[in-house]
């Protein structure tokens, strides 16, 4: 992996690509970003250009990484970025780095001003800020491996190819999410910072210090880890329902395991028909409802036990529909009708066609945001379905027949939502949806409810609460409830920050206590940020007071991420605000100790100053 050194803040080394980070606005370039150069001599520089435009590196790198194969050619790619000979280069790496990176899109930057930089750099950023950076990184090392491989050098590609298929599968997880992709873009929109955590978790920090918030998906901070735990247990939640006095089906639990004996000896206590589903599946995966003889039951025995890690539940089938009622802060906010997945005969065209547009249909749905899945034909519950209705995947049904082709109505697999009018919905439903979600300490929650008549109470028509959902699928268009629910009324986002920048070998001590004695009367609970490059410089300037509470940072992050940080105050200097940026993109006030008439370019520093202290004020 390629890393900035600090020698490359002022001057990329000869040889590899340099890619360092912007943590925030500096008086050229906006951030945070990440700046990419990559300083060759002219023949070196000549001979890549010319692998470049070629195909001829491109094609080195497809025979040493697989999972290269698959991408389009980025160097292709790379002609639309720009026509400069000089950063053809540079602008392949970042094609590249695009491409590894989809869907999330990578973004040059435009300077705040004309200038000419001394060696030719690009500066790059997207939402996924931490990825982006892995990404850049990785595109770098290929592609400096592939041009070494062209000269003959040799190259550790296990090592690399390792590094590519773990970045992918991180990439995988949260740039390839609707609705992650919507939240951070909303986020970026309301100058809301945002930090990668744990991608494997999808988890991100909103906003900093203090009022900041964690999410993943539609999960956030205030949800209590008991009522996620009893959530995501089927049988503990229908457990929990019942004794807060809810309507919910007659189940059995029984051992993934259990005999075909032993499982229809407990149906004889429920009866047909039936539900056989995993104690712990998620998406409707393993789920066979409606089950009306031995034949589908053992049948879905070996469905669920394909998905099943303990124990499988046997339920009684309630009749009706199926709803989705989503809480989020006590309040019923919207509600969907849930429809198995289903097609209609037209006399022309065989199953297998009718699926295929039913499925071209669910795509332009995921296209303006709706949450819409593929049926999939080799789906064992699908084709049994088709046979059910005497029909094999060849057939051509008659005009109107309807076909309905799971037992589930669970959109991952397939089914289709329409929304409710909340008025249509039973007061009492909605009384007893927010007592579920408060009662398992939920922020945010998806319950299923089945019923004939949502209309009316469920006693009145046998309606029952099935599951619990403690991170409910949302589609794009609920971003802006779930931002508003993590920052409600104006409620402030992100911590105060000042910024200070001086000559702090210059700096009289005098002066300098002044100066931090009008900041902190100002802001008493400051938190003092020190860059660790500038730690020998500023630390002789501290009173024994001040250094409690100084924190030594290596990245300005580390103070933003802290939950006990109510204002940070950040010391740096003009060679690192114009190399790395300021510690925060906006939103900051900054003071500068070091007169504006010294500092080169002088015109982009004093544009930049103002433009800092308007964005505060």
């Amino acid at each position: 992996m390629v890393r900035a050194t600090q020698a490359s803040l002022a001057t990329p080394q000869l040889g590899s690509p340099q890619v360092f980070e912007l943590w925030g606005d500096s008086p050229i370039f906006p951030g945070p970003a990440w700046r990419l150069a990559w300083l060759l001599e002219e023949p070196d520089q000549r001979m890549v250009n010319e692998a470049l435009a070629s195909g001829r590196l491109w094609n080195t790198l497809r025979a040493g990484f697989p999972g290269l194969a698959d991408l389009p050619d980025p160097w292709q790619l790379a002609d639309r970025l720009g026509d400069q000979p000089a950063s053809l280069s540079l602008r392949a790496i970042a094609a590249l780095a695009e491409a590894l990176l989809q869907p999330a899109p990578l973004e040059i930057c435009a300077p705040f001003m004309p200038v000419k930089l001394q060696p030719a750099c690009l500066v790059l950023r997207c939402d996924q800020h931490e990825l982006a950076g892995s990404t850049l990184n990785l595109a770098a090392t290929l592609t400096w491996a592939a041009h070494l491989a062209g000269i003959g050098a040799k190259v550790n590609l296990p090592a690399l190819q390792q590094t590519l298929t773990d970045l992918m599968h991180k990439v995988r997880i949260c740039c390839d999410h609707p609705l992650t992709a919507a939240q951070l873009a909303e986020a970026r929109r309301r100058g809301i910072p945002a930090f990668l955590l744990d991608p494997g978790q999808r988890l991100y920090q909103l906003g900093t210090g203090c009022y900041s918030r964690w999410i993943s998906s539609t999960s956030n901070d205030h949800d209590s880890s008991f009522g996620v735990a009893i959530a995501r247990d089927k049988c503990k939640t229908h457990d929990l329902l019942r004794q807060l006095g809810l309507p919910v089906p007659t189940e059995i639990c029984m051992p993934s395991d259990v005999s075909d004996v032993q499982l229809l000896v407990a149906l004889d206590r429920l009866g047909y028909p039936c539900v056989l589903k995993p104690r712990d599946g998620e998406q409707g995966r393993g789920v066979t409802a409606n089950i009306s003889n031995e034949e589908e039951l053992l049948a879905a025995l070996r469905t669920a036990r394909g998905h099943a890690r303990n124990h499988l539940l046997l339920q009684k089938h309630i009749k009706g529909e199926d709803y989705r009622l989503n809480v989020c802060n006590g309040k019923l906010v919207f509600a969907v009708r849930r429809r198995p997945p289903a097609i209609t005969g037209n006399g022309r065209d065989n199953v297998l066609e009718l699926i295929e547009q039913a499925n071209i249909l669910r795509r332009k749905l995921r296209q303006h945001g709706a949450i819409a899945a593929d049926i999939n034909l080799e789906d064992s519950e699908v084709l049994s379905y088709i046979a059910r209705a005497g029909l094999q995947v060849s057939s051509v049904p008659i005009a109107g027949q309807h076909i309905q082709l799971r037992g589930n109505a669970n959109v991952s697999t397939g089914g289709l939502r329409e929304e409710l009018d909340l008025t249509a919905i039973h007061p009492m439903i909605h009384q007893q949806c927010v007592a579920i979600a408060r009662s398992m300490r939920l922020e945010n929650c998806g319950i299923d409810y089945i019923s004939t008549n949502i209309g009316l109470a469920p006693e009145d028509c046998g309606g029952s609460y099935i599951e619990v959902n403690s991170m409910p699928q949302n589609a794009t268009m609920r971003t802006n409830l779930l931002i508003d629910n993590l920052f409600p009324d104006q409620q402030p986002h992100s911590i105060s920050v000042t910024i200070v920048i001086g000559d702090w070998n210059q700096m009289p001590t005098v002066e300098f206590e002044r100066l931090m004695a009008m900041i902190l009367q100002v802001h008493p609970g400051g938190t003092i940020g020190i860059p660790s490059e500038l730690r020998h410089q500023i630390w002789p300037l501290l009173t024994s007071a001040l250094r409690e509470r100084v924190h030594v940072y290596s990245h300005p992050r580390e103070m933003l991420l802290n939950y006990a940080t109510s204002h940070a105050i950040y010391l740096t200097n003009t060679v690192l605000a114009l190399h790395r940026g300021l510690p925060l993109s906006s939103a900051a006030e900054v003071i500068c100790k070091t007169p504006l008439d010294t500092l080169q370019p002088a015109a982009a520093w004093e544009m930049f100053i103002r433009r800092c202290n308007a964005a505060h004020n």
